[in-house]
């Protein structure tokens, strides 16, 4: 077999916006672009329509385009070779390129200029891809960048650039139940957004709306929420009833959690014995889960004469406890069964007492989200 596709591909390369064998210019920005409407057309429906359509445009040897000049080049680059080098790039050159590749409808080169910003993700530029992919419709990637959102919530929200997000990029991630933040330090972060954005008007009620005010700790919402006006008192004053109304064994605030199923959420948990002699581990954020594994050695205390109860229960916010499996004998139950299924829950800390084991037992847990 002979093959000199690579001498075909610099060929092409060097007739990219060269003047040689031109039949079609571009003026973009004021800047003469060079051309080729044979190759434009075999590799772009968009160009084939435009330059061989029978449109007004298809005989006309210039024509002007109302898109970035800098894009425009790099779309011809790709066009001609097949390929093109975005790690030089600046993120808002690549998003540029991408709604410019979008509006000519080359799917293949959306999907690959979308694989690449999924791998340069950073908390300073996933806002700014995020609201670009919202624009453009590109469920894929706006899903990726959401995840990433949720998993560093609170680091995009301290950037000074946050106040700079549109509208409906600061609605749709309020809009998420798996922000990892505490809701009274979003409640902040929107707070300084809406100051910086006055000109919004009468949407900046729409947004505070979305806070979720029954999750924020009652000494924050009366010393940090209640002194910037945005809930009256008699709207307050709802709030903590609706706290203190709600029976802890039914109390469920509208926290917000982590969802990553299949994932163990416990792996890096922080461990703490207590002075009552259980064991509560950390999650370090909310997270849904319905499945725990305790791992667990020989107990140090093995068998009593009379019962005693054992116990494994979660918290989202370390108060409120939830028992999710407890047991009575004068043996170890969960040292034999150490898995537990229950209803998928928001879950921070999981606690587990036993009169078996103390703190030099050697203890430690799996927690997920299983997904049938």
């Amino acid at each position: 077999m002979i093959d000199h596709s690579d001498q075909v591909l610099v060929s092409l390369a060097e007739l990219c916006t060269s003047d040689e064998y031109s039949d079609v210019t571009f003026v973009v920005q004021n800047e003469r672009i060079s051309a080729h409407r044979a190759i434009l057309a075999v590799r772009c429906e968009y160009f084939r329509a435009l330059l061989y359509g029978g449109l007004e445009e298809s005989k006309q040897t210039e024509i002007t385009l109302d898109v970035s000049s800098t894009a425009f080049k790099h779309l011809l680059r790709y066009i001609y070779t097949g390929s093109l080098e975005l790690k030089d790039m600046e993120v808002d050159d690549i998003l540029t390129l991408l709604g410019l590749v979008h509006q000519y409808g080359i799917t293949a080169f959306v999907k690959a200029i979308s694989d690449y910003l999924y791998g340069v993700l950073t908390v300073e530029n996933v806002c700014t891809i995020a609201d670009e992919a919202r624009l453009l419709d590109l469920k894929d990637l706006m899903d990726k960048c959401y995840e990433f959102i949720d998993e560093n919530t609170r680091s995009i929200m301290k950037l000074e650039s946050f106040c700079n997000l549109s509208y409906e990029m600061v609605s749709s991630v309020l809009d998420r139940d798996s922000l990892n933040i505490e809701e009274i330090d979003l409640f902040q972060a929107i707070h300084k957004w809406c100051t910086s954005n006055s000109e919004i008007g009468e949407k900046k009620k729409v947004i505070y709306d979305k806070i979720r005010y029954a999750a924020i700790p009652r000494k924050n919402l009366i010393l940090t929420v209640r002194p910037t006006g945005v809930v009256n008192s008699d709207q307050l004053l709802d709030i903590i009833c609706t706290q203190d109304d709600t029976p802890k064994e039914q109390e469920v605030h509208p926290y917000r959690a982590i969802s990553l199923p299949g994932k163990d959420v416990a792996a890096n948990a922080k461990v703490e014995w207590t002075k009552n002699g259980y064991v509560c581990f950390d999650l370090g954020k909310r997270c849904f889960i319905n499945y725990i594994h305790l791992n667990l050695n020989d107990p140090t205390n093995s068998y009593y004469s009379y019962s005693k109860t054992e116990s494994l229960s979660v918290s989202s916010d370390g108060k409120t406890w939830s028992t999710v499996s407890t047991r009575t004998y004068n043996y170890s139950y969960f040292t034999s069964h150490p898995s537990v299924s229950f209803l998928e829950q928001q879950v921070r800390y999981i606690r587990f007492e036993s009169s078996f084991y103390d703190d030099s037992s050697n203890i430690s847990l799996s927690a997920i989200l299983k997904q049938e």
